[in-house]
């Protein structure tokens, strides 16, 4: 049911769908705000489990997810991140600084045990 959960999150504030028609038969279309936020975002959906290496340290895990999850969005948004940004919260900063984009974040199974 979590999964379903995440999915429904990722179409409601995902910016590359439009899933007006899945929501529009629902209360949340008739709430304030609906339209500020439908298919507003861009959403950034971390499954840890899948993520996370055997035997690998917290602090190691997050450096990699740092690492790997900048790579990805110096891909999507090329000059919008400074050159040498190598920690996600600024990195995340600098795009919605110069593009005006916002970003909602997805963690997915953090408790996990693996």
């Amino acid at each position: 049911m979590e999964s379903l959960w995440q999915q429904i999150w990722c179409a409601y504030y995902g910016r590359d769908c439009d899933s007006t028609a899945l929501f529009s038969g629902y209360q949340i279309a008739k709430s304030h705000g609906y339209a500020d936020h439908i298919n507003h975002y861009d959403v950034l959906k971390l499954d840890i489990t899948t993520f996370r290496r055997d035997n690998e340290e917290a602090g190691e895990l997050l450096k990699r997810l740092n690492r790997e999850v900048i790579s990805e969005l110096r891909e999507m948004y090329g000059n919008a991140l400074q050159e040498g940004e190598n920690y996600l919260p600024s990195a995340l900063a600098d795009i919605n600084n110069r593009t005006g984009d916002s970003f909602i974040i997805i963690i997915d199974e953090w408790d996990s045990a693996n």
